[in-house]
């Protein structure tokens, strides 16, 4: 696992900056512009495909400076993103977005050759996005492309100041975040905050403190402990796999960009968005 903290100058150089870091750890570039680029993760044995990518747009009169996120099951050159296969059909329509700004953005990069996850902070909130697969609880025969695509809006019209309910990361336990994953027996699920496709199977994400995670502090000792986060059906007991390298955690007596050691492994914390209560933190693993 590689990690970076850093700044960029702008919403678009934070796109330059993401492809930099993901392609010096596992990640092939297959098409790249000032404003839009196409991946393809190798996985943990070199040898997967996993497709990605991100398309940055502007809309300055309506100050929106977002990323448009998108995957698909396979590349095809000429292709637009949004024709790739599997990324069109049901899925027109219904990608995810992260909100930011033109101005300078502080960011938080983990990139592994399975997946790629990334916070930016836009002025007081902090936007979330995860490229690449979940870790399921099956093998590759059983369930060989658990890609999830994850931000923090299924609407293009919304800004980085849009804070109101229909906006939440991709990971926010119990509640509808925004995200899209790749299902095991082919199609797609959602995770919304805009309410669920008739033609997506409707997701969630889950914590083995959801019905108490407002409530959880620290241990004993003022340490803090880690708690996995998984995606689920959440019309059956289908738990369709565990989310790589990231955690929720306790926001009691904790705060966004804290950094914690726990167990030998560095993390940074991070809040949903511009939410700041107890049960809406996760924690990065730094290394």
């Amino acid at each position: 696992m590689a990690f970076e903290n850093g700044t960029a100058s702008n919403y678009l150089d934070l796109l330059a900056k993401i492809v930099t870091f993901a392609s010096a750890n596992g990640w092939t570039v297959l098409e790249q512009s000032s404003t839009q680029v196409y991946m393809r993760g190798a996985g943990a044995s070199g040898l997967d495909e996993i497709y990605a990518g991100i398309r940055a747009y502007e809309v300055t009169a309506s100050n929106r400076y977002n990323f448009e996120l998108y995957g698909s099951w396979g590349y095809v050159a000429g292709k637009t993103y949004n024709s790739m296969p599997m990324a069109a059909g049901p899925m027109s329509g219904k990608y995810v977005y992260t909100y930011l700004w033109n101005s300078e953005i502080p960011y938080w990069l983990s990139v592994t050759g399975r997946r790629i996850i990334c916070v930016a902070k836009v002025n007081t909130v902090y936007q979330h996005i995860h490229l690449g697969f979940i870790n399921p609880p099956a093998t590759n025969n059983q369930y060989p492309y658990p890609l999830l695509i994850g931000g923090c809006g299924s609407t293009d019209t919304y800004n980085y100041a849009t804070t109101s309910d229909v906006t939440a990361y991709w990971a926010y336990n119990g509640s509808t975040g925004s995200g899209n994953l790749s299902l095991p027996g082919g199609g797609w699920g959602k995770i919304s905050t805009d309410g669920s496709s008739a033609t997506l199977v409707s997701l969630n994400s889950w914590s083995p403190i959801h019905a108490k995670k407002s409530n959880i502090i620290t241990c004993p000792d003022d340490t803090y402990m880690l708690f996995p986060i998984y995606v689920l059906n959440t019309d059956f007991p289908e738990i369709y796999g565990q989310i790589d390298g990231l955690f929720q955690i306790s926001g009691y007596n904790n705060a966004s960009e804290n950094t914690l050691t726990i167990d030998g492994v560095e993390y940074v914390v991070f809040q949903d968005i511009h939410r700041a209560t107890y049960g809406v933190y996760c924690a990065m693993r730094c290394n």
